[in-house]
C-alpha cells in the first residue's frame, strides 16, 4: 500500500474562508472513496502563499516536501494528490516542468483530476504535452490577473494624488470613515495616543528595547499582535506615515518594492516634522553593544531554539575592546514579558554538540529505532500466524460471521503495524542518509555553514527552559528530531560531566529541591 500525501494551497488570506479549500477537500475525499485500498498519511497546506512566483516551492510546505524527497525521507512510490496543476505551480512552462520533473525523478507519483504522472511518463510525448498545456494555461491565467491588478493599482495611485483614499488598508492608528466616494481617513484617538507616546519616549532618549519593555510591562495593547516586538517599535519610529505621507509600492518577484513616488498630506499627520527628525537623530546616534548574530554562521541552531512560551532564543554578543561575551537570550526577555535569564553560549553549544555526537546511543549503546522496529515486526508475525489459524477454521467451522469479523479485525491491525514499520524504516533511512551520521561527519570537519544546513534538515526544534536558583540559571530541555525520532534530553548540570568526565555523580533531586527552597527564602528568583 503506497503512502498518500495531499497538497493544498491558496494564494491570499481572502481565500481562507472561500470555496477554494472546499473544492480541494472534495477532490481528496472523492479520490479516497474511489481507492479504498489507500489511506491518507499527511496533508501539506500552503496558506496564503502564491504559486505565480514559485514561493511555495522555495519557502512553503511544498519546499519542505521537496527537501524530504531529495533526502530520501519519503519512500519511493508515494502518491502526491493535487486538486489542480495550478495548485502546484503557476510559474512559466519551463519552471513548472522542472518542478514536476524533480518530483517524478524522486519516485513520487503525481495525481490530479486531469492527469496522472510517474517517472516513466517523462519520456512519453503525449503525457508531457498534457502537462505542458495544463502548466501553460495556469501561468497565462495568473499573468492576465497580474496585468489587470497592475492597471487597477496604477489608477488608484493617480486618484491618490488627488487626495482620494485607495482603500481600507491604512496605518493601524487610522480607519476609513466611508468606503464610498468622498470617504476619508480619520485618526483613532486611543491608538494615536500610543504612537505619540512612543515618539515622545524616543525623543527623551529611550531606546527601542526600553520602549518595548515599558509598554509590555504596563500591559499597553499592541497596535497589531499580542505584544510589542522590537521590530514593530523600530518600524513605527522610522515610518513617515505619521507625517501624513504615503509611499506606493508594487510587487516585484513576490516582494513589495516602493515605486519611488511620495504622496504628501495623504493621511492625517500624527507628529510634527521637528519631532520626527529629532527621533531619527536620537536613534541614529544611539550606540548599542548588543549585536544579534543568530542569523550568522556563529549559531548553527538559529531558528530552532524555542522557549516554553513559544518565543525564540537568539544569540547575542556583548562587550567591546576584545572582551566579548556571547549569550543566548529569549526574545520575550528582551521585550520585558518574561525573565528566563541569559545562558552562556559556549557551555550550551558544547552541550548540544555532545548530544548530537551521542544521539543514536541509548544507555546500553543500542539503536532505539532498531529495537522498536524489531518489536513491531514481531507483532506483525503474531498477527499473521493468527490469521493463518483463522483461515484454517473457516474451512471447518459453521460460525462464519464471527470468524470473518475476527479476520477483518486482524487485517486492520496488520495494516496498522505495517504502517508503523514503514514509518520507523523511513526514520532510520533519514538518520542514515543525510541525517545524524552526516551531521557528525560535518561536525568533525569543522564546516560550520554546512553543519547549520544539516541541523535544519535533521532537527525539528530544540526546546529550552530555565530555572533560577539564587543568581544561577539552570537550563534544561530536549532536542526533537524530524521524522518522529526519540528526543534527546539535556541539562546544564551535565556540562560538568564534559569538563570532569563521566565519574562525576548527578546531584540528587532531593538536594536540588532543597537548594531551590533555600534560594527562594533568601530572595532568589524562582522559575519564570
Amino acid at each position: 500500500m503506497a503512502t498518500v500525501i495531499s497538497y493544498q494551497r491558496f494564494s491570499s488570506s481572502a481565500q481562507r474562508d472561500s470555496d477554494s479549500i472546499r473544492r480541494q477537500d472534495d477532490f481528496l475525499g472523492s479520490w479516497l472513496r474511489r481507492h479504498p485500498e489507500h489511506k491518507l498519511d499527511d496533508t501539506l497546506r500552503d496558506k496564503a502563499v502564491s504559486g505565480f512566483r514559485g514561493r511555495n516551492a522555495s519557502r512553503g510546505a511544498l519546499s519542505d516536501f521537496l527537501r524530504a524527497i531529495e533526502a530520501k525521507r519519503i519512500k519511493r512510490g508515494t502518491i502526491l494528490l493535487v486538486e489542480n496543476m495550478d495548485r502546484l505551480s503557476r510559474q512559466p512552462l519551463d519552471e513548472t516542468y522542472q518542478l514536476v520533473r524533480r518530483i517524478l525523478l524522486a519516485g513520487v507519483r503525481l495525481i490530479t483530476p486531469e492527469i496522472e504522472l510517474e517517472r516513466k511518463d517523462l519520456n512519453d510525448l503525449g503525457r508531457v504535452m498534457m502537462l505542458a498545456v495544463s502548466a501553460f494555461r495556469a501561468h497565462q491565467e495568473s499573468q492576465r490577473k497580474s496585468e489587470f491588478s497592475s492597471a487597477n493599482w496604477k489608477r488608484k495611485r493617480e486618484e491618490a494624488q488627488q487626495g482620494k483614499p485607495t482603500g481600507r488598508i491604512c496605518p493601524s492608528w487610522l480607519h476609513l470613515k466611508s468606503e464610498k466616494k468622498g470617504g476619508k481617513y480619520v485618526i483613532v484617538p486611543e491608538k494615536a495616543a500610543v504612537v505619540r507616546r512612543l515618539f515622545k519616549m524616543a525623543a527623551e532618549g529611550h531606546g527601542i528595547t526600553s520602549i518595548a519593555r515599558t509598554l509590555n510591562g504596563e500591559g499597553v495593547p499592541a497596535l497589531r499582535g499580542r505584544h510589542w516586538g522590537l521590530s514593530a517599535v523600530a518600524r513605527l519610529l522610522h515610518s513617515r506615515a505619521v507625517l501624513g505621507e504615503w509611499a506606493p509600492c508594487r510587487y516585484i518577484e513576490g516582494k513589495s518594492v516602493p515605486t519611488g513616488e511620495i504622496v504628501e498630506d495623504y493621511y492625517p499627520a500624527l507628529v510634527s516634522q521637528e519631532l520626527w527628525h529629532r527621533v531619527q537623530q536620537a536613534l541614529d546616534g544611539r550606540r548599542t553593544r548588543r549585536t544579534y548574530i543568530g542569523a550568522k554562521n556563529d549559531n548553527p541552531f538559529a531558528g530552532l531554539l524555542v522557549a516554553k512560551n513559544g518565543s525564540k532564543w537568539t544569540l547575542t554578543r556583548k562587550g567591546a575592546h576584545g572582551r566579548v561575551n556571547d549569550r543566548l537570550v529569549c526574545f520575550s526577555d528582551i521585550q520585558g514579558r518574561t525573565k528566563y535569564g541569559s545562558i552562556d553560549w559556549f557551555k550550551f553549544r558544547e552541550m548540544l554538540l555532545f548530544c548530537i555526537m551521542h544521539w543514536d546511543k541509548g544507555d546500553d549503546g543500542e539503536d532505539d529505532s532498531e529495537s522498536r522496529l524489531e518489536a513491531v515486526r514481531g507483532e506483525i508475525e503474531i498477527v499473521k500466524s493468527r490469521l493463518e489459524r483463522l483461515q484454517d477454521c473457516l474451512q471447518v467451522d459453521d460460525d462464519l460471521d464471527t470468524l470473518l469479523s475476527a479476520v477483518r479485525s486482524l487485517e486492520r491491525k496488520r495494516k496498522e503495524l505495517e504502517g508503523q514499520a514503514e514509518r520507523i524504516e523511513q526514520e532510520r533511512a533519514a538518520l542514515a542518509h543525510g541525517g545524524i551520521e552526516r551531521a557528525k561527519k560535518v561536525l568533525e570537519k569543522g564546516d560550520s555553514r554546512t553543519f547549520r544546513q544539516v541541523c535544519a534538515d535533521v532537527i525539528e526544534r530544540i526546546e529550552l527552559d530555565t530555572e533560577h536558583v539564587g543568581r544561577r540559571v539552570h537550563w534544561y530541555g530536549k532536542v526533537v528530531p524530524r521524522g518522529g525520532g526519540t528526543p534527546v534530553e539535556f541539562e546544564s548540570k551535565e556540562w560538568l560531566r564534559l569538563l570532569y568526565g563521566e565519574g562525576l555523580p548527578k546531584m540528587p533531586r532531593e538536594q536540588w529541591e532543597k537548594l531551590k527552597a533555600g534560594a527562594k527564602k533568601k530572595g532568589g528568583r524562582s522559575r519564570p
